[in-house]
């Protein structure tokens, strides 16, 4: 008998000031459960409505065609936080289709999966002392812990062009290349901060640290494509990347920024570029166009688990991006626990489906409201910056 889907929930999980992380749950008639993961800083009370409106119209579908039902849902949709909902029971989906398989999910979703891709640790969000010496202390422990390439987001309140916050993100990257050693990989986010000219001398200050690449440094909106093709260009000449694109959604989104030739990795985000499969069609085209490809993940370790098969199917991959020790409950909501590099079975997956479930006990006990922390749907306190 095909399984259809019973129920949806949401579990939030109190992480920080600043960060909660929002996991849907969905059950199947077989009994069967899929996890996807729908974090999006301060917004998870409006995704938790969008999810109650899906189970209304999802509740005895079959799960075998949740997604076909989910389609058109997606390629109408503007909403964005709808999108995030939306991405999650996909992600959810998925999940229970490979483990009524036996399968990890990747052999679902084409089954070509290589053996290993290179993670880089966000140690932004963890990091509370912003000072150079702050940060190259973080670098520090992230290199111990098995990571060969960071992510760094140096310059908070920059506007702009020039001034003491610029600086202070200039005296950082410096810090943290001198903390860590020419071998390890560093990645700059600068969340659009600098114009054309400000994030011109930005690299051209930098530029002895070597970074990696330099993400986001200009608002991406297509009025701004032809300055980031030229701050792209002075970049390239330094043997740096521009990257970007974590927040456009769909492949024709892609396409144009392809197309407009102002990027050289490109970072579509699983919950808001259009879910599971439409990540991996974008992955197919930034590889035809000779770009390489990377996946926006600053967030918890159920879209991590996520991300990784996603990520070993990615044509082009260059490396994979994963939350840093932001809180030691990273550790303790899902079977497996959430690995570092230098730790056994780091990128293992071969139970089914995702290779996760959660630790429901400890789920329960961090949500951030427990007068309903056992309800399907619950309030959430708290908010934090995208980062």
């Amino acid at each position: 008998m095909t399984s259809t889907i019973q129920s949806i929930a949401m579990h939030e999980v109190f992480v920080s000031a600043k960060t909660i992380w929002a996991v849907v749950e969905v059950t199947a008639t077989s009994g069967l459960t899929g996890l996807g993961e729908v974090t999006y800083f301060g917004r998870e009370d409006g995704v938790r409505q969008q999810l109650k409106v899906l189970q209304g119209v999802a509740a005895g579908l079959p799960v075998s065609g949740g997604e076909a039902f989910l389609r058109p849902r997606y390629r109408k949709e503007s909403d964005r936080v709808a999108q995030v909902a939306l991405s999650g029971l996909e992600q959810a989906l998925i999940d229970i289709q490979a483990k009524e398989l036996g399968v990890a999910a990747h052999h679902i979703l084409g089954g070509n999966c290589t053996s290993g891709v290179q993670v880089y640790a966000n140690i932004n969000r963890g990091t509370a002392d912003r000072s150079p010496a702050g940060y190259a202390d973080r670098a520090r422990e992230a290199v111990s812990a098995g990571y060969d390439a960071l992510k760094i987001a140096p310059f908070d309140g920059v506007r702009g062009t020039s001034g003491a916050p610029v600086t202070a993100g200039i005296d950082v990257v410096l810090a943290v290349r001198d903390a860590v050693g020419r071998d390890v990989s560093i990645n700059v986010d600068c969340h659009a901060r600098f114009t054309e000219v400000g994030a011109k001398d930005m690299i051209r200050a930098v530029a002895e640290a070597k970074p990696f690449w330099i993400e986001q440094p200009l608002d991406e909106a297509p009025s701004h494509r032809r300055a980031l093709q030229r701050v792209r260009s002075f970049a390239n000449d330094r043997g740096i990347r521009i990257a970007g694109a974590e927040n456009d959604y769909g492949l024709d989104a892609y396409r144009e920024i392809v197309n407009a030739e102002c990027m050289d990795v490109l970072l579509p985000d699983i919950r808001m570029g259009g879910g599971v499969r439409e990540i991996l069609r974008i992955a197919h085209l930034v590889d035809g166009a000779g770009l390489e490809f990377s996946l926006h993940n600053p967030v918890g370790p159920v879209l991590d688990a996520i991300s990784l098969q996603i990520a070993r199917m990615a044509p082009s991959i260059v490396m994979l991006e994963r939350t840093f020790r932001e809180s030691r409950i990273q550790t303790e909501i899902t079977d497996p626990a959430f690995r570092e590099p230098s730790e056994s079975g780091f990128d293992a997956f071969d139970a089914p489906g995702w290779g996760i479930d959660l630790c429901r006990d400890r789920v329960f006990a961090l949500a951030p409201d427990t007068k309903t922390r056992h309800a399907d749907f619950h309030a959430v306190g708290g908010a934090g910056q995208y980062a």
